[in-house]
């Protein structure tokens, strides 16, 4: 029942995302889907499109391939699913023919009677605020090159800790080029994308730090 605002939608791709992401996420007893969510929130509407770790038990988490899926949440039903194929000739010609007969349909009723395409009359529509992606609350995946120096681990877990943000997963892993170098990877509780910025430029400036922090969200929908 809100007003559609697209350009109000964070959206990121899966272009980051590295085959050694995958691996950890497994290993941590997660898949990475590339999600759009819509939520509620205390302080507006959260619109975003962006990788997700979910875990592994969570029905969406089993859509690969080209099947795509619908997940609603009800105050009393809890989830609910909606899953089919979203490529290849047949699918695509079904969407196509339904839009069709979906607009002769409505040429041919009078106005007051032909359904909205969102559900609600124009004047039923409300305006609602949208939160930038910096005022979400999640928990993140976080996957870095760093130093297998003694102390190194500290000075990032400190740096997180400053900014409230805690720790509740952690797995290291010397590099097989490189035994003076290691990848960290973390997966933090709840916190604000905002706190996690702060706290990642803090991080990203230790000298014992190489190359870009990756940062993936987390969301457990429900499970």
């Amino acid at each position: 029942g809100i007003e559609l605002q697209f350009n109000k939608v964070y959206t990121e791709g899966i272009s980051k995302v590295t085959a050694e992401d995958i691996q950890f996420a497994l290993q941590l007893g997660y898949e990475i889907k590339h999600l759009g969510v819509a939520k509620r929130t205390d302080n507006g509407f959260s619109l975003r499109v962006h990788p997700t770790l979910v875990p592994k038990d969570v029905l969406i988490a089993n859509v690969s391939g080209v099947m795509n899926a619908v997940m609603a949440y009800g105050n009393h039903v809890g989830p609910t699913m909606y899953y089919g194929p979203g490529a290849g000739s047949g699918p695509t010609a079904s969407s196509v023919v339904a839009d069709i007969i979906d607009v002769i349909r409505a040429t041919h009723q009078p106005k007051e009677d032909r359904v909205p395409a969102l559900g609600f009359k124009p004047d039923q529509m409300q305006s609602a605020p949208v939160i930038g992606i910096e005022e979400i609350e999640a928990a993140y995946y976080i996957r870095c090159f760093a130093k297998d120096h003694a102390g190194v681990l500290a000075k990032v877990t400190s740096l997180l800790a400053n900014s409230g943000i805690n720790i509740e997963l952690l797995h290291q892993e010397p590099s097989k080029e490189n035994h003076d170098d290691a990848t960290l990877v973390m997966i933090t509780d709840v916190t604000k994308e905002s706190s996690l910025d702060e706290a990642l430029i803090a991080v990203q400036s230790l000298d014992e730090i190489d190359g870009d922090i990756m940062r993936i969200r987390v969301d457990s929908l429900g499970a």
